[in-house]
């Protein structure tokens, strides 16, 4: 009574312990959330409002020399922080390749980046045949497509099953045939079935041994495809058997053939030869144990209970006839002997053959009722007595298995009872209604026929039979999907992995599967059952679905991180499906870095092919054998003969579509000439897009797209090299850019603005495009190769193109350049060109792969880009009159114009031209002013057109911090600066260092896809440009480090850092916590490049939930952060107070203090 009483205590004291503590953490969190209000007010009365600020004229342009801000002329440098100032944290360098960005879930960018350095360092680029030799582990039906020359059957194929049931009918013909021939000493010669039948056999047998030497064998469980294995296995068991009975069958044929010998010792020797041949009955040993392993395969107890009956059946009247005959023969030998046998004593001797076999039947199944016999036959009654105890043997054994057989099904049916019993009275205890009754024990019966679980001690078989177990069940509804398929093919192993995570479902009549919007999270797919589909995209009536045709829904749960149905499945009968988690699969492929490559590329193309819930289950369908298709291991597997360069000829296809013998008869549709030349085509192009250069107008964007098809074949929409490689949004960018090249230069606005909605580009913006086309004054060489270029750049990104191009041009740059030096007839557009107008192309794809004029419009690149890019054209050749640079701008003028398409240029819309339209005038001044300048003097521009302040070298970094986080109106910059000043001073240094670095004087690092990062920052909740700022200082102390211990990046001033999976990890965490830690977990690699990796450890918690105690972390740090933001707006060195002016001065911002 004391225990209880003590212990009832220690559990109430322990209670009010708890209880104090929540209360404690609830009066802490209270006082933290008061302390954040009271600063929210304070920094609410801190001038950061922008108030109404009358909109800058649209017409207004800031117009900026190409010269270095003197702040940055005059400005200190910046003492180098010690590494101890900022986090540090202990990194794992390696050496490898970087990856292309990805939008997979995270548990697949996990797997990739365990897997990527183990791909970039084992296999850069493997062929298929590679693949398959270095992954297959398991015998699958793959394995049975293999040549028979190159790779030994499979014992359990279906061309060795077919061959052995084929060997039980000749076994069994002969212990038919064989029996009868001897019991009545038949002449065999002239009979032609025994005849058939012998050679039949002996041609059968003797390959039958070949054969044997070419199928596996299996040593201790494993199945071993070693000839010399298979041979000598062959040799301990077989071989002198069958050796000896092909022997046999050549004796019967030299007694048959011989003609010397006397005719009592022939008949003797004969008799005896064909006794022998009886011993090939012992096969049926062997063959029995595969009878039972396809019954046993069938998944039916009906079926197994049948063939075991009938093979002992079988058995029993094979032993029967033989008995029978043995009776036949031992009369006849009595009578020869000239005794009483028993077919005379039974009336039988001059009876047919047939009838003597019937008596002799009925005396072996009719035991032990006595034969007639004659009271001296002694052999007779001896053989009686022999064939009676021997009957009751066989049918002892026989009786014994078929009865073994029918307890074991009347144990389980026993069991069934049992279980249906019980649910029966479970039932009638909750006094379930009758309706449903009957319901439940319809769905009872069927799970008790389909899925009745045996369990068995499962290390009486290795895991890959196991395995294969599985495979056989559930392989061939998997292998319906189109890249489980290819898997199949190429990583068997893989397959069977995901079959075995397989488990089974069944729904009764009327259940739900599920139901459209819904989320979905895993992979259906149907086995048994009829289903009714409803799709929401559509009007359409429901359709009826048979679950054995196997149709599969919600795949894009495999890969994508949320996704929700489009249908919804319901079953009509009671059905069966296979559902396939996400978190599963992954699990079953992780242990293969070439499938898991496999899968991740096709994961991004299915997930960029999805629209939405407009799609319905039959666009899901043509997506997966689209995106199945496209995959490299696919192409590589099963190459589309239209698509090897071999094969191609985009000339003569398009030629011999319009009906033409020459290209110059198809420039006769664009000029009046028959003899006109690329050039004239041009010229007559450029006339026509005038008010005077066509008798019924000027062309229209329509018109002119047809005659650049006739100029170009690449962009034929049937015909053409991107239609050929099935690169439809390609051919629509680069289509879209040679129109808007064309528009430009015949001065018309309405084709070049046609594809523009809201926004359109402003009149003295299309001024300004004017002026630099004048300034450019292209040729009609010039503007031919500029049209060649534009139609074929977008080629290059085609992955059936670029596997077959060397290694060292995939690249699309060099991709192109390698399909103009090698394969004309893939861009015969390019063989028209002269060596001048090659050679411009060849420079541009050069200075195109080296500079992205992207990168320059986003602030991501620096000044030593543009030192490299002015090195190019000051070492040209062409140098003197400027040509080369000349049309690299033509060049960069049309590829920004198409790069989203349209029937002219969609994307230089306003806002869009505003920037691109400043970065060409500042590379107009490329080869006479210095980088700086050219850099800066852009970044002014863009700074002028925003009205932002760039007075003071923090002023510099935050325009270019405001081009990388894509800002496009003061508010932006406004939240910028929010999230600059929560910063601390040291870390505003460390930041303003790394974007005031040029690259030439000092080092500067490109992180390449920071615009990504930044976007994904500000578009999560749980981070904003606060958050990543303070990680971005901390990755770039790291980086420090990092660099400088590396003997490689020793004296380089221009690093570039590919921050792809940072991008990518920015975007789907879910944990701010983690974000905030997640350089502590990163690795760099170090190449060519820098890698930030994000670790298997950062991506396995992406998705975490927030925690109390994480959320009191960011709690905290949120204090800290709000308290540097005030601290920062009184700092010394910055001024004690910024604020914008409540009305532009010459349209810029100005900060006062």
């Amino acid at each position: 009574m004391t225990d209880r009483n003590g212990g009832a205590k220690d559990s109430k004291g322990t209670g009010l312990a708890v209880q104090s503590l929540r209360d404690a953490v609830a009066a802490f969190h209270q006082q933290i959330q008061c302390k954040l209000n009271e600063l929210e007010v304070a920094i609410a009365h801190v001038d950061f409002e922008i108030p109404f600020v009358a909109t800058k004229q649209p017409e207004k342009v800031f117009v900026v020399e190409a010269t270095e801000p003197d702040v940055l002329k005059q400005r200190e440098s910046i003492t180098r922080l010690e590494a101890e100032t900022f986090r540090l944290h202990p990194s794992c360098t390696r050496v490898g390749a970087s990856e292309g960005k990805s939008r997979l879930h995270g548990r697949w960018m996990e797997l990739s980046t365990q897997l990527s350095s183990v791909l970039a360092a084992s296999q850069p680029r493997r062929g298929v045949n590679t693949v398959i030799e270095g992954s297959r582990s398991l015998s699958l039906p793959v394995r049975m497509r293999e040549h028979w020359l190159r790779q030994p059957l499979h014992p359990e194929g279906l061309f060795r099953i077919s061959w052995d049931t084929l060997a039980l009918v000749l076994v069994m013909l002969d212990g038919f045939l064989t029996p009868i021939a001897i019991a009545w000493d038949l002449n065999t010669d002239s009979n032609p079935v025994f005849q058939a039948s012998f050679f039949s056999s002996f041609v059968f047998w003797l390959l039958d041994i070949l054969l044997n030497f070419n199928t596996s064998v299996y040593v201790r469980g494993n199945l071993i495809h070693s000839r010399a294995t298979i041979a000598f296995q062959y040799l301990k068991t077989w071989l002198v058997f069958d050796l000896l009975l092909i022997l046999l069958d050549c004796l019967n044929v030299f007694t048959q053939s011989a003609r010397d010998i006397s005719a009592l010792r022939l008949a003797t020797v004969a008799r005896l030869v064909r006794a022998l041949r009886l011993v090939r009955l012992l096969k049926m040993s062997r063959l029995h144990d595969m009878i039972q392993e396809v019954a046993a395969s069938s998944g039916r107890q009906w079926i197994m209970l049948v063939i075991a009956i009938a093979n002992t059946a079988c058995r029993i009247l094979v032993v029967a006839h033989i008995l029978a005959c043995f009776w036949i023969w031992l009369g006849r030998w009595v009578e020869q002997s000239d005794g009483v046998s028993w077919i005379e004593l039974s009336g039988a001797m001059n009876l047919e053959i047939h009838v003597q076999w019937l008596h002799s039947l009925r005396y072996v199944i009719n035991s032990p009722s006595p034969p007639t016999i004659a009271p001296n036959s002694a052999i007779e009654r001896v053989f009686d007595i022999t064939a009676y105890m021997f009957s009751l043997l066989v049918i002892g054994s026989a009786i014994s298995a078929i009865a073994g057989t029918l307890n074991d099904l009347r144990a389980m049916n026993e069991a069934r009872a049992r279980q249906r019993r019980e649910v029966r009275l479970y039932l009638t205890s909750q006094n379930a209604r009758y309706e449903l009754v009957g319901r439940v024990m319809k769905f009872v019966d069927y799970k008790l026929e389909k899925m009745t679980a045996f369990s068995f001690d499962e290390s009486l078989i290795s895991p890959t039979l196991y395995t294969e177990l599985f495979v056989g069940q559930r392989g061939k509804f998997l292998s319906k999907l189109p890249i489980f398929s290819l898997t199949l093919e190429i990583f068997s192993d893989v397959f069977a992995h995901v079959c075995t995570t397989l488990r089974k479902q069944v729904y009764e009549k009327g259940e739900l599967v599920f139901a459209a919007g819904a989320w979905a999270g895993s992979l259906h797919m149907t086995t048994a059952g009829v289903y009714t589909l409803s799709d929401i995209s559509t009007e359409q009536d429901d359709r009826i679905l048979k679950g054995e045709e196997v149709h599969w829904f919600a795949e894009l749960s495999l890969y994508a991180e949320t996704s929700i149905h489009v249908s919804t499945l319901r079953a009509k009968n009671i059905a069966e499906l296979f559902p396939l988690s996400g978190d599963d699969f992954v699990s079953a492929v992780r242990d293969s870095p070439a499938c898991s490559a496999m899968f991740c590329e096709y994961a991004r193309d299915f997930i960029a092919k999805q629209r939405g819930i407009s799609d319905t289950h039959e666009d899901q369908i043509r997506y997966a054998y689209s995106c199945c298709q496209k995959n490299q291991c696919y192409q590589e597997l099963h190459p589309d003969q239209r698509k090897l360069f071999e094969n191609i000829d985009i000339l003569k296809a398009v030629m011999a579509e319009s009906g033409v013998e020459s290209f110059p008869e198809m420039h006769s549709k664009i000029c009046v000439d028959e003899e006109a030349t690329d050039l004239d085509a041009v010229k007559r192009l450029l006339a026509s897009l005038s008010d005077a250069g066509h008798a019924l107008g000027p062309l229209g964007a329509d018109e002119l797209s047809q005659q650049l098809q006739r100029l170009l074949p690449e962009l034929h929409p049937s015909l053409g090299a991107y239609a050929v490689f099935e690169e439809a949004a390609e051919r629509t960018r680069a289509e879209s850019a040679c129109i808007s090249i064309l528009a430009l230069l015949a001065n018309r606005y309405d084709i070049y603005t046609k594809a523009q909605g809201a926004g359109k580009l402003l009149h003295l913006q299309w001024e300004q495009l004017q002026e630099i086309v004048r300034w450019i004054n292209p040729t009609e060489k010039h503007v031919h190769a500029v049209l060649v270029l534009l139609a074929m750049r977008g080629l290059g990104k085609s992955k059936a193109l670029l596997s077959q191009v060397p290694d060292q041009d995939q690249q699309p740059e060099r991709a192109i350049l390698y399909l103009m030096s090698e394969q004309h007839n893939v861009v015969p557009s390019a063989a028209k060109l002269d060596a001048e107008g090659v050679a411009l192309l060849q420079d541009t794809l050069r200075h195109h792969e080296a500079f992205k004029l992207a990168q320059m419009l986003q602030g991501e690149n620096v000044p030593a880009s543009i030192a490299e890019l002015q090195g190019c054209f000051l070492h040209s050749s062409d140098t003197s009159d400027s040509r080369a640079f000349q049309f690299y701008v033509l060049f960069l003028l049309g590829f920004m114009s198409g790069i989203a398409g349209g029937p002219g240029s969609k994307f230089m819309t306003a806002r869009n031209a505003e920037a691109v339209i400043s970065c060409v005038c500042i590379l107009q001044r490329l080869l006479e002013a210095t980088p700086m300048g050219i850099y800066w003097g852009y970044l002014s521009a863009r700074a002028g057109s925003l009205g932002l302040p760039c007075t003071s070298a923090e002023d510099l970094a935050l325009v270019r911090l405001a081009c990388l986080s894509r800002l496009q109106d003061r508010d932006g910059y406004v939240a910028l600066r929010r999230a600059w000043c929560t910063c601390t001073q040291p870390e505003r240094v460390r930041l303003q260092e790394h974007l005031l670095a040029d690259g030439i004087a000092d080092r500067a690092l490109v992180l390449e896809f920071l615009p990504d990062c930044m976007s994904h920052a500000k578009s999560n909740r749980l981070i904003g440009l606060s958050v990543f700022l303070h990680v971005l200082v901390d990755l770039l102390a790291n980086l420090t480090v990092i660099i400088d211990s590396s003997p490689s990046m020793d004296g380089k001033k221009l690093i570039h850092v590919d921050l792809s999976d940072m991008s990518a990890f920015t975007m789907a965490v879910q944990n701010g916590f983690v974000f905030r830690t997640c350089i502590s977990r990163c690795d760099f690699h170090i190449g060519d490049k820098v890698r930030v990796q994000m670790t298997s450890e950062n991506w396995g918690r992406a998705q975490d939930a927030e925690t109390d105690t994480t959320n009191l972390s960011l709690s905290m740090q949120e204090i800290l952060l709000q308290q540097q933001a005030v601290m920062g707006h009184f700092s010394i060195e910055q001024a004690p107070l910024w604020s914008l002016s409540r009305a532009p001065k010459n349209g810029v911002m100005e900060v006062s203090c």
